[in-house]
């Protein structure tokens, strides 16, 4: 059986298990002023600009508490109905007292004109005072349809923001894949030059576990460490995480990581398209998304485990997630078997 429903199913990258156990015995400070994170902060520093960088040990933690350190109690985030704060995070965000609006999007990308009319209606309404005020736009990329942002929507939607004051997160539990993905025009520092917040995930591609989370807004840096600290989210043994990303941003292991990943979902991306079946998203990462009809599902389900979405009378939607460690001989018999 081979797994294709995600992309954390096997562990850690040798490169990490091999500096873990080489270091595993010297003596370190914790609570992220061992030497280990020290480095790895500076290696992301050389690719980004004067942005503050911590280590949190998942996702939903970045998402959790930017938000939480970010908006007052009244104020409001915007995302698309797919967002992963909205679908699958137990209301995590809700439970710190935040609501989330819903506005149309595109693949999973916002739309720039939605946002603007969604924030003008809102704040214009005589009756604005009885709702959440609007502060905070949230964007994934790859979005949670496998599709990235342009260089020039991320510009528009930032504009949007500024027009507003509002602020702009970007999710990036999958940043790699899409900095790695052949139609992306973005670096990672001119990502974190334009958001407010972005972070780089470890836990998809190839970390233990982990993200590096990236602070552009000073409204945001001041205290940071001791919102970390009374969320529950320092690691005394931050060591860990400082390790991980060190040999992640080393020679950039975690792009050729991700680009890898890319590559073999492209052959598969392909090979569905030579064989007529249903893209359901027009994905250019690692996740595919895929209108399968039953009769192709049942005959390659004995043999691939996929991440099933949902179901009609026709078709069920699968997505197939290609990963760091996605071997050849892997791709080469799902394709011969499409």
């Amino acid at each position: 059986m081979y797994n294709f429903n995600c992309d954390y199913l096997e562990g850690v990258h040798p490169n990490i298990i091999k500096a873990l156990e080489e270091t595993n015995m010297v003596q370190q400070q914790g609570y992220c002023n061992d030497e280990y994170t020290h480095q790895a902060e500076e290696l992301i520093r050389k690719k980004i600009s004067d942005q503050d960088v911590y280590f949190l040990h998942g996702s939903t933690a970045c998402n959790k508490l930017v938000i939480k350190t970010s908006l007052r109690p009244f104020e409001s985030v915007i995302a698309c109905d797919n967002a992963h704060i909205n679908t699958l995070e137990t209301g995590a965000i809700e439970d710190i007292g935040h609501k989330i609006e819903i506005v149309e999007d595109e693949d999973g990308l916002l739309i720039p004109e939605v946002i603007d009319k969604f924030v003008s209606e809102r704040m214009n309404d005589s009756a604005y005072f009885h709702k959440p005020i609007p502060k905070m736009v949230y964007i994934t990329n790859s979005s949670e349809s496998g599709t990235i942002y342009t260089k020039q929507r991320l510009l528009e939607i930032k504009k949007v923001c500024d027009k507003h004051g509002l602020y702009l997160f970007m999710d990036g539990a999958r940043l790699a894949y899409a900095l790695a993905a052949k139609n992306n025009d973005l670096t990672l520092k001119e990502i974190c030059d334009i958001v407010d917040a972005t972070y780089v995930g470890g836990t998809k591609c190839g970390a233990m576990f982990g993200e590096a989370l990236i602070l552009n807004n000073d409204d945001f840096k001041l205290h940071f460490k001791n919102y970390i600290k009374g969320s529950g989210m320092l690691i005394a043994k931050s060591r860990f995480l400082g390790i991980q990303f060190r040999e992640l941003f080393t020679d950039d292991l975690i792009f050729k990581l991700a680009e890898k990943a890319d590559e073999q979902a492209d052959r598969i991306r392909q090979r569905l398209k030579e064989q007529n079946y249903v893209l359901a998203t027009q994905s250019t990462t690692n996740t595919i998304f895929v209108n399968m009809d039953y009769e192709r599902y049942h005959r390659l389900k004995h043999k691939y485990n996929f991440c099933e979405n949902y179901k009609t009378d026709d078709y069920i939607n699968v997505r197939i997630c290609t990963s760091w460690s996605t071997e050849d001989h892997m791709v080469d018999e799902l394709i011969n078997d499409l």
